[in-house]
C-alpha cells in the first residue's frame, strides 16, 4: 500500500487593478506559473493532485474554466490531476 503524502501551498491573488484584464490575462499566467512549479515538484518527490480553495464562489467558474473540478464535498474547494495540469501546460 502506498503512502499518502500531503503538501500544502500558497496562496495565489491578484491585486484588485490586475483583475479582468483581458489583454494580459494575469490570473492565467499566475496559475500558469503556479502549475509548472507543482509539476517540476510532483517529479521530484510525487503527488497526483492540485487542490484548491477558491476565496469566493465567482472564482469558481473561473478555476472550471481553467480545468479544475469541483470535490462535490465542500463549495469552494476545486481539484485537478497532475496529468491534467500536464495537458494544460502543453496546451497553453
Amino acid at each position: 500500500m502506498r503512502g499518502r503524502r500531503r503538501c500544502t501551498g500558497s496562496k495565489l491573488a491578484l491585486d484588485k487593478f490586475l483583475r479582468g484584464d483581458k489583454d494580459h490575462q494575469w490570473g492565467a499566467q499566475l496559475l500558469r506559473e503556479a502549475l509548472e512549479k507543482i509539476v517540476a515538484s510532483v517529479d521530484l518527490g510525487g503527488g497526483q493532485i492540485i487542490v484548491v480553495d477558491a476565496d469566493n464562489p465567482g472564482l469558481i467558474g473561473w478555476y472550471s474554466s481553467q480545468g479544475f473540478k469541483s470535490t462535490d464535498s465542500q463549495d469552494l474547494r476545486l481539484y485537478m490531476k497532475v496529468a491534467t495540469a500536464r495537458k494544460y501546460l502543453e496546451q497553453k
